[in-house]
């Protein structure tokens, strides 16, 4: 299926990110205005399971506080929330 805009899947409201080696950095460009409201990253992968280290701008964030992870290894997908909003261009998150 083609996103649009890339990597939004309006199905479930969700970013859907493929992580190589459990690995995977990405810019988001959000709308200056409402900005995009606790954005859901689904990030794809084999050893997708855990995850070490979520940074946004370069801070780490905190597990429970600053975001949130549901695991379905059946499927090697890690589903990741960001307790927040994220306004205007040029955010990166990294795992």
């Amino acid at each position: 299926m083609v996103y649009d805009p890339p990597g939004y899947s309006p199905v479930c409201s969700t970013w859907e990110i493929d992580a190589a080696q459990n690995h995977a950095d990405l810019v988001v460009d959000a709308p200056s205005g409402a900005g995009l409201e606790n954005p859901t990253f689904v990030v794809h992968g084999d050893d997708v399971a855990s995850l070490a280290e979520l940074r946004l701008d370069g801070a780490r964030l905190e597990a429970d506080r600053d975001y949130f992870v549901s695991v379905r290894s059946d499927v090697h997908e890690l589903w990741i929330t960001l307790n927040g909003r994220l306004r205007g261009p040029g955010h990166r998150l990294t795992l």
